[in-house]
Protein backbone atom coordinates (compact mmCIF):
# COMPACT_ATOMS: atom_id res chain seq x y z
CA UNK A 1 0.00 0.00 0.00
CA UNK A 2 1.33 3.25 -0.85
CA UNK A 3 1.40 5.58 2.45
CA UNK A 4 3.52 8.23 3.98
CA UNK A 5 4.71 8.95 7.55
CA UNK A 6 0.32 10.15 8.25
CA UNK A 7 -1.73 9.55 5.53
CA UNK A 8 -2.39 6.26 2.82
CA UNK A 9 -3.79 6.64 -0.53
CA UNK A 10 -6.84 4.80 0.94
CA UNK A 11 -7.45 7.98 2.59
CA UNK A 12 -6.68 10.06 -0.24
CA UNK A 13 -9.15 8.02 -2.81
CA UNK A 14 -11.75 7.23 -0.69
CA UNK A 15 -15.43 8.38 -1.19
CA UNK A 16 -18.25 7.72 0.31
CA UNK A 17 -20.31 8.83 -2.57
CA UNK A 18 -17.74 6.81 -5.25
CA UNK A 19 -18.55 3.76 -3.20
CA UNK A 20 -22.69 4.25 -3.15
CA UNK A 21 -22.60 4.68 -7.01
CA UNK A 22 -20.10 2.07 -7.77
CA UNK A 23 -18.04 4.59 -9.56
CA UNK A 24 -14.05 3.64 -9.88
CA UNK A 25 -11.73 5.91 -8.14
CA UNK A 26 -8.77 4.42 -8.34
CA UNK A 27 -6.03 6.95 -10.46
CA UNK A 28 -4.54 5.03 -13.36
CA UNK A 29 -2.22 7.22 -14.48
CA UNK A 30 1.27 6.94 -13.01
CA UNK A 31 1.50 10.94 -13.07
CA UNK A 32 -1.41 11.22 -10.91
CA UNK A 33 -0.51 8.43 -8.18
CA UNK A 34 2.88 10.34 -8.23
CA UNK A 35 0.98 13.68 -7.49
CA UNK A 36 -1.40 11.85 -4.46
CA UNK A 37 2.29 10.90 -3.08
CA UNK A 38 3.53 14.36 -3.32
CA UNK A 39 0.06 15.85 -1.53
CA UNK A 40 0.60 13.19 1.22
CA UNK A 41 4.20 14.03 2.04
CA UNK A 42 2.80 17.64 1.94
CA UNK A 43 0.01 16.81 4.19
CA UNK A 44 2.80 15.21 6.21
CA UNK A 45 4.42 18.24 6.83
CA UNK A 46 1.29 20.15 7.55
CA UNK A 47 -0.02 17.55 10.47
CA UNK A 48 3.63 18.05 12.03
CA UNK A 49 3.30 21.60 12.22
CA UNK A 50 -0.33 20.95 13.61
CA UNK A 51 0.76 18.79 16.27
CA UNK A 52 3.05 21.52 17.32
CA UNK A 53 0.15 23.98 17.06
CA UNK A 54 -2.08 21.80 19.23
CA UNK A 55 0.30 21.04 21.90
CA UNK A 56 1.55 24.55 22.33
CA UNK A 57 -2.40 25.78 22.89
CA UNK A 58 -3.90 23.03 23.93
CA UNK A 59 -6.07 21.37 21.00
CA UNK A 60 -5.76 17.95 22.09
CA UNK A 61 -5.64 15.64 18.74
CA UNK A 62 -3.94 17.03 16.02
CA UNK A 63 -5.27 14.43 13.59
CA UNK A 64 -6.27 15.76 10.30
CA UNK A 65 -9.13 13.79 8.35
CA UNK A 66 -9.35 12.89 4.49
CA UNK A 67 -12.98 14.12 3.44
CA UNK A 68 -12.30 14.28 -0.20
CA UNK A 69 -8.87 14.20 -1.75
CA UNK A 70 -8.41 12.61 -5.68
CA UNK A 71 -11.59 12.27 -7.54
CA UNK A 72 -11.76 10.76 -11.35
CA UNK A 73 -13.47 12.48 -13.75
CA UNK A 74 -16.54 10.46 -13.15
CA UNK A 75 -16.54 11.14 -9.49
CA UNK A 76 -15.74 14.35 -10.33
CA UNK A 77 -18.91 15.08 -12.65
CA UNK A 78 -21.47 13.37 -9.77
CA UNK A 79 -20.27 15.90 -6.84
CA UNK A 80 -20.48 18.81 -9.03
CA UNK A 81 -17.00 19.60 -8.99
CA UNK A 82 -15.29 22.43 -10.90
CA UNK A 83 -13.89 21.10 -14.76
CA UNK A 84 -10.19 21.78 -13.90
CA UNK A 85 -10.72 20.84 -10.06
CA UNK A 86 -6.79 20.05 -8.73
CA UNK A 87 -8.72 17.01 -6.87
CA UNK A 88 -9.06 15.26 -10.57
CA UNK A 89 -5.18 15.84 -10.23
CA UNK A 90 -4.46 14.42 -7.22
CA UNK A 91 -2.92 17.46 -5.92
CA UNK A 92 -5.67 18.75 -3.56
CA UNK A 93 -7.43 17.44 -0.54
CA UNK A 94 -10.16 19.29 1.74
CA UNK A 95 -9.34 18.23 5.42
CA UNK A 96 -10.33 19.07 8.66
CA UNK A 97 -8.60 18.74 12.08
CA UNK A 98 -10.61 15.56 14.10
CA UNK A 99 -10.79 18.20 17.27
CA UNK A 100 -12.96 20.37 15.49
CA UNK A 101 -10.64 22.96 15.21
CA UNK A 102 -11.71 24.07 11.78
CA UNK A 103 -11.36 27.59 12.70
CA UNK A 104 -8.23 27.69 14.08
CA UNK A 105 -6.96 25.01 11.73
CA UNK A 106 -7.67 27.26 8.84
CA UNK A 107 -5.85 30.67 10.48
CA UNK A 108 -2.64 28.52 11.33
CA UNK A 109 -2.76 27.28 7.90
CA UNK A 110 -2.61 30.69 6.27
CA UNK A 111 0.73 31.37 8.25
CA UNK A 112 2.23 28.02 7.76
CA UNK A 113 1.76 28.26 3.85
CA UNK A 114 2.82 31.65 4.14
CA UNK A 115 6.81 30.60 3.54
CA UNK A 116 5.55 27.40 1.25
CA UNK A 117 4.41 27.10 -2.71
CA UNK A 118 0.92 26.10 -2.60
CA UNK A 119 -1.90 26.33 -5.27
CA UNK A 120 -4.71 27.34 -3.12
CA UNK A 121 -6.04 27.64 0.17
CA UNK A 122 -9.90 27.43 0.55
CA UNK A 123 -12.28 28.37 3.76
CA UNK A 124 -14.88 26.55 2.52
CA UNK A 125 -18.54 27.36 3.64
CA UNK A 126 -17.69 29.10 6.51
CA UNK A 127 -20.27 29.41 9.09
CA UNK A 128 -21.24 33.01 10.60
CA UNK A 129 -18.38 32.97 13.08
CA UNK A 130 -15.91 32.16 9.91
CA UNK A 131 -15.41 28.26 11.11
CA UNK A 132 -14.77 26.60 8.10
CA UNK A 133 -17.09 23.38 7.09
CA UNK A 134 -13.77 21.97 6.16
CA UNK A 135 -10.58 23.47 4.34
CA UNK A 136 -9.63 23.07 0.55
CA UNK A 137 -5.55 22.56 0.11
CA UNK A 138 -4.46 22.44 -3.25
CA UNK A 139 -0.75 22.08 -3.80
CA UNK A 140 -0.10 22.38 -7.26
CA UNK A 141 -2.58 23.30 -10.16
CA UNK A 142 -2.44 22.45 -14.07
CA UNK A 143 -1.98 26.51 -14.90
CA UNK A 144 0.78 28.08 -16.47
CA UNK A 145 1.69 28.93 -12.75
CA UNK A 146 0.99 26.12 -10.98
CA UNK A 147 2.25 27.68 -7.20
CA UNK A 148 -0.71 31.25 -7.22
CA UNK A 149 -0.75 31.11 -3.51
CA UNK A 150 -4.08 31.74 -3.62
CA UNK A 151 -6.38 31.81 -0.35
CA UNK A 152 -9.98 32.61 -0.64
CA UNK A 153 -13.20 31.64 0.60
CA UNK A 154 -16.54 29.76 -0.55
CA UNK A 155 -19.77 30.35 0.50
Amino acid sequence: MISSKYFTINELTRSDTANKLKIDNEPKEEATKDNIMELMKFLDGVREGWTKECKDKGYGDAAIVVNSGYRSEALNKVVNGSKTSEHLLGTAADIEPKNGRNKEFFEWLRTYLSDKQFSQLINEYPDKNGRPSWVHLGIKGRYEHPYRCQILTIK
